[in-house]
């Protein structure tokens, strides 16, 4: 393994890290703003501002209306709109069913319709068929998620 992907899997493993501390502050702030519809706003003004601040001070070039317009028009308000309903629902839930089990849920969620995503090469990615081993991966999961649940 090269250096490089130890570092990628090392940034998403940060990455992984940050949702448990997402989670919580964004609780923190459902619960000041009396629920979560308005604390999910305050949540992405907060992220454009600081991802605008990000482009400025990389000094990102503005793509041209040319090359935006070659996105399909869904995909301007599908991410966002899912995560918005991402975060809705963990600021709802989280407090509900703790930290570590609500991850865990969340995993195996991404993980299942990843696997679908892949064996179908939905949404631009490559194929990759769902094997038995990948089965008994997405398996092990759950039974995972039920013990970190359970105990």
């Amino acid at each position: 393994m090269n250096w490089w992907n130890i570092g990628y899997i090392a940034g998403v493993i940060g990455a992984g890290m940050l949702i448990p501390v997402q989670t919580g502050f964004n609780t923190q702030l459902g619960r000041a703003l009396n629920g979560p519809l308005y604390s999910t706003a305050m949540v992405f003004i907060a992220g454009l501002m600081t991802t605008l601040a990000f482009a400025l001070i990389s000094r990102a070039p503005f793509p041209s209306w040319s090359e935006a317009a070659r996105a399909p028009a869904f995909s301007w308000f599908a991410g966002g709109g899912l995560g918005a309903l991402y975060i809705v629902t963990l600021t709802m839930l989280a407090p509900r069913l703790g930290a570590a089990p609500t991850v865990a849920f969340v995993v195996v969620g991404q993980m299942v319709c990843s696997a679908l995503i892949d064996h179908f090469g939905l949404l631009g990615f490559a194929t990759h068929e769902v094997s038995a081993l990948r089965i008994l991966g997405l398996a092990l999961m759950v039974v995972g998620v039920a013990l970190v649940r359970l105990f």
